[in-house]
């Protein structure tokens, strides 16, 4: 994975550990805001991305979104089970079952 862009003009890309799955989340690169996850949703074999409530993008921001997102759905998904959300720790589980 270290081939892969993850700092753009205005935002950038970090991967953290999680304990049910593997997650990567975008920051705004001016000051480290948390801007959305980007998890593995199991039911379509694929990351995707959740937003934060009250972020706004521009469509360079959203290319560059959609830009990493097709970099990491080409790398076999490596997530030890579907990514948990806080509706799903709160006990909606279903939401991220295939």
């Amino acid at each position: 994975m270290n081939d892969l862009k993850t700092k753009y003009k205005y935002i950038e890309f970090k991967e953290r550990p999680h304990k049910e799955a593997e997650l990567w989340i975008c920051l705004n690169k001016k000051d480290g805001t948390h801007l959305a996850d980007l998890i593995y949703y199991k039911p379509w074999r694929q990351w995707v991305v959740e937003f934060q409530e009250g972020c706004v993008f521009n469509n360079t921001c959203l290319n560059d979104i959609s830009h990493f997102l097709r970099q990491i759905n080409q790398i076999p998904a490596r997530t030890k089970s579907p990514r948990i959300t806080a509706e799903a720790a709160k006990g909606d589980r279903t939401l991220f079952e295939g």
